[in-house]
């Protein structure tokens, strides 16, 4: 007897717009401001760097999560704000806030040979990746961690 693989079953769960996510899939209105969180690890490119980057402004890039760069590409604005998160830290907390300064366009380390980054798949054309341009603007008088903001939620 030949083996058959099962169908897998349905899983009931909310729909889109029945998700509390919902708003991140809905189109933005007018105007509308959102909000992201931005992971970083303090000991690649941190809060320091950040701050003493030129006009307190950097690329962001070298994300490499699909979902995270559909929303680089399609969903962040410039005047959106933006949480900066220190992942690796002990606690991970945020740290600062910043804001979207320039909307996405494609991460150019994905066609550096040399980058840590370098994707074989994209070329100028059909890129893979995407970037946005990011501002501090101000440091937290404190941290606030993860914990925190579940604690809160």
């Amino acid at each position: 007897m030949a083996w058959k693989r099962k169908k897998p079953a349905k899983v009931a769960g909310p729909s889109r717009a029945e998700s509390p996510w919902a708003w991140v899939f809905m189109p933005r209105k007018a105007g509308e401001k959102r909000y992201w969180l931005v992971k970083s690890d303090p000991a690649t490119f941190g809060l320091a760097e950040l701050a003493a980057s030129p006009e307190r402004t950097t690329r962001w890039d070298g994300v490499r999560n699909y979902q995270a760069r559909n929303h680089l590409r399609d969903d962040m604005q410039p005047g959106d704000g933006v949480l900066f998160y220190h992942s690796q830290s002990d606690p991970p907390a945020v740290v600062a806030t910043a804001k979207v300064v320039g909307a996405g366009y494609p991460d150019p380390t994905q066609f550096d040979r040399k980058s840590p980054g370098h994707e074989p798949r994209a070329k100028p054309d059909q890129p893979v990746w995407y970037a946005v341009d990011i501002q501090l603007d101000e440091v937290l008088g404190r941290p606030v961690t993860l914990s925190e903001m579940r604690d809160e939620a």
